[in-house]
């Protein structure tokens, strides 16, 4: 063997092995662990990575370009943001240059870098901003339960409007909601929750109207802010706290309705009460009367 032919086959091997170790690191992370560090992702990886994990429910996934240079000054805000998160957000990557097949054929993403993130088996656009401040709010408020239950009435602001929550805020009130069957509870009770969270899906699942607000609170927690006012609270108070004057103008079977701070509270209203129509009523009302227009909500706000 010549030594030009030596040197083919040293770099042919240098270069095997090259890829071997990438694909081992793309296979690498394990299942059954929470995620500390950006994960790589590839066609391979990807659907067993994401979606089949119990450790790993909520994903956000960065799909970019090597060259582009939005992409690279959003990784280390990434890195901290793996670290930070670890247990309630993991975060993939994956390198649109080379997988094609999830980024052009599964995802259609026309633009570098595109963020997108994963639960109960729907992949959706990131709503917010770019920055680490806004990414971990992101990740601790959807690691939480959807609904927060709202005591206190004269705190229903101070608890689901501002900061991270955004300005509007959608509360849901049924004066038959109720713990009452231990029996059927038993299952939450050994969730591992916290105690607030347990009382929260008990009150959620009494009735068809807090099923249903708990079921499009879950689905639209990103761009959303909601509250259930616990049963104890008597009418005259939410009355004069939503500012809606006198007590008969609150509906005797309960109601949904959004609110936002020196606004008028506006009920949703209809024979039916389902998910569909409250959907639709939050993509309708969801935007303050006064918003400030970014990156992250222009697309939303077009639509309207």
């Amino acid at each position: 063997m010549t030594a030009f032919s030596t040197l083919l086959l040293t770099t042919a091997l240098l270069v095997l092995g090259t890829l071997s170790t990438s694909s081992l690191l793309a296979t690498a992370a394990p299942l059954g662990t929470p995620h500390s560090t950006v994960i790589p992702l590839t066609t391979k990886t990807f659907d067993s990575t994401v979606t089949t994990d119990s450790a790993n429910t909520l994903w956000l996934l960065k799909f970019y370009a090597p060259w582009c240079g939005h992409c690279v000054a959003l990784s280390p805000i990434l890195d901290q943001a793996a670290s930070h998160l670890a247990g309630k957000l993991s975060i993939g990557k994956i390198d649109c240059t080379v997988e094609k097949k999830i980024c052009k054929g599964k995802f259609d993403v026309r633009g570098y870098p595109t963020l997108k993130y994963y639960r109960d088996g729907e992949f959706s656009d990131y709503p917010l901003g770019r920055d680490l401040d806004s990414i971990v709010s992101f990740g601790e408020k959807m690691s939480q339960s959807a609904v927060k239950v709202v005591e206190d009435v004269g705190r229903v602001y101070e608890m689901l409007v501002g900061g991270a929550n955004g300005a509007v805020a959608y509360v849901v009130y049924d004066p038959k909601e109720q713990i009452e069957d231990e029996e059927d509870d038993s299952g939450i009770d050994k969730s591992g929750a916290t105690e607030e969270e347990k009382e929260a899906t008990k009150l959620l699942q009494s009735t068809e109207r807090t099923r249903v607000f708990g079921q499009v609170a879950r689905k639209y927690q990103a761009q959303g802010s909601f509250g259930l006012l616990s049963p104890s609270i008597d009418k005259a108070s939410i009355a004069k706290v939503l500012g809606v004057g006198e007590t008969n103008k609150i509906p005797d079977a309960g109601f949904i309705a959004r609110i936002e701070e020196d606004v008028p509270t506006k009920f949703l209203t209809g024979d039916v009460i389902n998910t569909e129509a409250f959907a639709e009523f939050i993509k309708e009302t969801n935007i303050a009367v006064m918003t400030e227009l970014g990156g992250h909500n222009f697309r939303f706000a077009s639509r309207r």
